[in-house]
């Protein structure tokens, strides 16, 4: 802010100040060179100074008001971008800047006092954005800029602005103190609502100036942009209203600064109320527009007023909307990754399984080559038989169209045991689909039929006629049948040959709509303490197991929407059984 009447009135509101900004990421780094810091800094006193002039070429005329004074909100911007324990920096080095901007025109009294309350000012609103912000240079946060406004544009330069003003009264420098504090407050809270945000985001080139950089929204910002000068000339420098006209030509640019600040966040708000105030003071020194009064004290601290209660409400408003925007992108990040997660922990599920199936199958290997031998060799003693019917005279028509009938039988039960073994075989996704349980059971017990005779047990099928059909993969659930099979051939390993009986049992829930299957051993048990626990991976009681086939057939029946659980068995053995819901389920 500036000072007014005379220019050592001016300088006394013109407490600048003293830091700027680091111009890249550079200054947050632990090992900089002293002389890149000083380098960066001068930059910095320089904007510094040159703000300094510009503010003073932009007082208004008989007030001790400046239309923009910058010095203070680059020296803020300067702090929060810089770590403290290199403040003194910039300290040093904007010293010169304040004296050369100062000390040919005022005495030292008065450059020292405004030098040291400049530095309370950026102090008081760096700091708080250090300690009270989260994040005290992201400006898409509704708490960052609330304290910004509260600390940076209010408190510090109403404290400030007391003491320096009642500091030039005791030593004769100014006499209208209320005036001084009045104005100086209102300048630099301007300057740092507007200027602050858009250093820090130009300086870190951050995130909500990169998302807006697509070509469409460089030209959105430019009709935004059109539309504003176009309205800020109509509005303060083409039409000369009268007083009864002046209140309602201020809201012809409101539109467009909602614009500004929904589309385009903090900084597209600051920017869009930046140039709103330069077409306005513009208007207001050539003496057109809505502040026109008699009193040029008044004039400039209405624009003022203006500008601040316009440009705050916005600022929280574009804030509010990015903060909300960010929360809703980390939901959607974060519920991405969650689908992401799910989809690999599937994947990784379907893996396990198919090596489940793989080494199942590889257990029934013998029989499943004998189990194909058969028919090879019927189909081999079919066709020799077959051949010699033919070299005789008369040939056997009818006997060789029985051998063929036969090695065609034999033909499609190899087939069929090869098209099983593919399919337990195949990977692929979850595919639910109408699955008669009873089939499947049959298919497992086909396929294990070998096993079961060379280990000397009997299977017994147990099957209600009148089950319903279930949505599910039929591969998965032989894959579960088999695993429960061969787990409960294991277990009777040891047992007398005449007690050898399996048992795999279906029947429909009576209080659910579900279908409840049993695979039922005369085994050596499960231990009542184990029941669960041999559903946990890695945990096995065969000698070259794994412990990953039970873990696999629970989750498998888990995806189907049902449950796999055991129990000890009242004549010896276990009994294993898992349900299966009669309605639909969605995958």
């Amino acid at each position: 802010m500036a000072s007014g009447n005379s220019r050592r009135a001016r300088s006394a509101m013109f407490v600048q100040d003293d830091s700027a900004p680091h111009f890249g990421s550079a200054f947050a780094g632990e090992a900089q060179l002293p002389l890149r810091d000083i380098a960066r800094s001068a930059l910095v006193a320089l904007a510094y100074f040159l703000a300094a002039r510009l503010g003073e070429a932009l007082v208004f005329p008989s007030t001790p008001v400046s239309a923009f004074w910058a010095p203070n909100a680059i020296l803020l911007a300067a702090l929060v971008l810089t770590p403290p324990r290199r403040w003194w920096i910039l300290m040093l080095v904007v010293l010169p800047a304040h004296l050369l901007a100062q000390a040919p025109y005022f005495p030292a009294s008065q450059v020292a006092i405004q030098y040291l309350v400049n530095w309370g000012v950026a102090l008081i609103g760096a700091t708080a954005l250090l300690k009270l912000a989260p994040e005290p240079t992201h400006f898409g946060r509704l708490r960052t800029v609330t304290v910004l406004i509260l600390f940076g544009g209010i408190l510090g330069p109403l404290v400030t602005s007391l003491l320096m003003s009642s500091a030039f009264a005791l030593i004769g420098l100014n006499g209208d103190i209320w005036l001084t504090t009045l104005a100086r407050t209102v300048t630099n809270l301007f300057a740092v609502v507007t200027l602050v945000p858009l250093i820090v985001v130009v300086v870190k080139r951050d995130e909500m100036v990169l998302r807006h950089a697509s070509p469409r929204h460089a030209v959105e910002a430019m009709a935004l942009l059109g539309a504003l000068v176009l309205t800020g000339v109509l509005v303060f420098l083409w039409i000369r209203p009268t007083p009864y006209e002046s209140p309602l030509l201020l809201y012809a640019p409101m539109p467009l600064l909602l614009w500004a600040a929904v589309r385009f966040g903090v900084p597209g708000n600051c920017a869009a109320v930046l140039v709103l105030g330069a077409l306005s003071t513009w208007g207001v020194l050539q003496g057109s527009g809505p502040f026109t009064s008699d009193m040029p004290v008044v004039n400039a601290l209405s624009l003022i007023m203006y500008l601040v209660v316009t440009c705050v409400p916005l600022l929280l408003l574009a804030a509010l909307i990015e903060e909300r925007r960010l929360q809703a992108n980390a939901a959607r990040s974060a519920d991405t990754e969650r689908q992401l997660a799910e989809h690999e922990a599937s994947e990784q599920r379907q893996q396990l399984a198919h090596l489940s199936r793989a080494a199942v199958l590889g257990e029934l290997s013998g029989s499943f080559a004998h189990e194909l031998n058969q028919p090879l060799t019927s189909i081999l003693g079919n066709a020799e038989a077959a051949l010699r019917l033919l070299s005789r005279e008369p040939q056997d028509v009818d006997g060789v169209r029985e051998c063929l009938t036969d090695i065609v039988d034999d033909d499609v039960r190899a087939a069929e045991m090869i098209q099983r073994l593919r399919a337990l075989l195949r990977r692929g996704d979850m595919l639910c689909q109408p699955t008669n349980v009873n089939e499947i059971v049959h298919e497992v017990l086909d396929l294990g039929h070998s096993e079961l005779i060379a280990r000397h047990i009997s299977a017994v099928a147990d099957l209600d006629p009148g089950l319903p059909t279930v949505m599910a993969d039929k591969i998965q659930l032989q894959q579960v049948l088999l695993n429960l099979v061969v787990n409960a051939c294991e277990a009777m390993s040891d047992s007398d040959p005449g007690n050898r009986t399996l048992t795999i049992r279906t029947r429909r829930a009576r209080s659910t709509p579900e279908i409840e299957v049993a695979v039922v051993d005369r085994g050596i048990g499960i231990a009542p303490a184990d029941l669960e626990r041999i559903f946990q991976p890695f945990i096995t009681t065969k000698p070259r197991g794994l412990g990953l086939g039970l873990g696999i057939c629970r989750s498998i029946v888990d995806a189907h929407h049902g449950r796999l659980w055991a129990e000890s068995s009242g004549m010896g053995g276990a009994t294993f059984r898992f349900t299966l819901p009669v309605t639909p389920i969605r995958q």
